[in-house]
């Protein structure tokens, strides 16, 4: 139980990049001057870079309505303002997954939204890994969102 420890080691893959961030998140939450902020200003520097990012987030619908569940907008548009590459699921099919691949040498996979309570106070777990064929099943999944690849 490390507060901070998720968001200190992605916030250092992501800066030590050299060729490709890939990100796929259910909810992105950003909190203007935090921990959120943080991360998403790295996927930005990388960007300028000349790294590779992209991120993909769950669209999804309101509980229970047909109704676009807003959760992302925020984040989607400020990420693609800065020049990042947003790929949306479908909206009737739920991505929960929380991957972050850099490299395709290293993820970390888990249960950390990028949210300021998910990364700073809930009770959480993200492993990091290193294994290739373990990665080469994570980039198969996050390429499979529709328009990943376009």
């Amino acid at each position: 139980d490390q507060p901070y420890a998720y968001p200190r080691a992605a916030e250092r893959l992501i800066v030590a990049a050299k060729h490709r961030v890939w990100v796929m998140q259910y909810v992105i939450r950003p909190d203007d001057d935090g921990v959120v902020q943080g991360l998403l200003q790295a996927l930005v520097d990388a960007h300028a870079r000349g790294v590779e990012v992209r991120v993909g987030l769950d669209k999804g619908l309101l509980y229970g309505t047909k109704d676009h569940d807003p959760k992302n907008d925020v984040a989607a548009e400020w990420l693609t303002k800065n020049g990042i590459k947003v790929v949306w699921d479908e909206q009737d099919r739920t991505s929960h997954a929380k991957i972050l691949l850099v490299d395709d040498r290293v993820a970390i996979i888990g249960s950390h939204n990028w949210t300021r309570a998910a990364l700073t106070g809930n009770r959480e777990v993200s492993m990091l890994l290193t294994e290739p064929d373990q990665l080469a099943q994570i980039r198969a999944l996050v390429s499979g969102l529709p328009g990943w690849n376009e």
